[in-house]
């Protein structure tokens, strides 16, 4: 299981605030390295966690909008977001 894409999966899902303070950059595999900087970016505009379809419009990148297509289909309702984020501190 990649926990990196579960977390974001789980962050976008539920709109964690919670889980948003406490992911970092550095947690995640580098290959989402675009797909954080664009919710950071969309978090730092509008002051909340966007949503799978938000984030699309405001992804310009092929490679980063095919990532979060990727992400979106992730089907994990079993797991809570706060675990998988443990999960990924852990690994890191």
């Amino acid at each position: 299981m990649d926990c990196s894409a579960l977390v974001l999966n789980k962050l976008l899902l539920d709109k964690d605030v919670d889980i948003w303070s406490k992911l970092k950059v550095n947690f995640l595999d580098t290959a989402y390295t675009a797909l954080y900087s664009a919710i950071s970016r969309y978090y730092d505009k509008y002051s909340e966690i966007p949503s799978f379809d938000e984030l699309a419009l405001s992804i310009r990148e092929g490679n980063t909008s095919q990532l979060l297509i990727s992400i979106k289909a992730i089907d994990e309702p079993d797991i809570e977001g706060h675990v998988a984020l443990d999960a990924l501190i852990d690994q890191y």
